[in-house]
């Protein structure tokens, strides 16, 4: 698929049912317990919300429309 090999898979407490789905295609999984957080997923977030305000406060517009709000996003991730 794309050309990926996926051999870890961080989930939280709602992926439990599609367990059993990945369990036999020897994926290492940690499924995280309730009011628990991947560290290295909450950490990116943080990034990509802390460099797309970055840009925005460079920006001299009021307000944007969702076409150029996305692209910036896109901007921070790539």
């Amino acid at each position: 698929m794309g050309g990926y090999h996926v051999s870890r898979i961080h989930m939280d407490g709602q992926f439990e049912g599609i367990k059993r789905k990945i369990f036999w295609q020897n994926k290492w999984e940690n499924i995280m317990s309730r009011n628990e957080h991947v560290p290295e997923i909450e950490r990116y977030v943080w990034t990509v919300k802390k460099r797309a305000r970055c840009i925005l406060n460079l920006l001299p517009f009021m307000k944007l429309p969702v076409r150029i709000t996305t692209e910036r996003i896109y901007n921070v991730i790539f």
